[in-house]
């Protein structure tokens, strides 16, 4: 019975990722982006350090470290 119970959970769980996962002609897109990239390379622009950039954007660091690495290696 409960692996019943448990397959059933599966068959769900599976259905809710391949409904949030959009697919444009095969291709994962990924979710989009939740941090504005300018106002984050303006932030910092003006001095202000990633940390103190990532409490005013109530974000983690590490985001804004990623889009400081990707707009440097631009």
């Amino acid at each position: 019975m409960l692996a019943v119970f448990a397959q059933f959970e599966t068959d769900v769980r599976r259905e809710r990722q391949a409904e949030g996962i959009v697919k444009d002609a095969g291709i994962y897109t990924g979710a989009k982006p939740r941090i504005n990239r300018e106002r984050v390379l303006a932030l910092v622009a003006t001095g202000v350090g990633p940390a103190a950039a990532a409490r005013a954007l109530g974000v983690s660091r590490m985001p804004i470290y990623r889009i400081l690495d990707e707009h440097n290696k631009a």
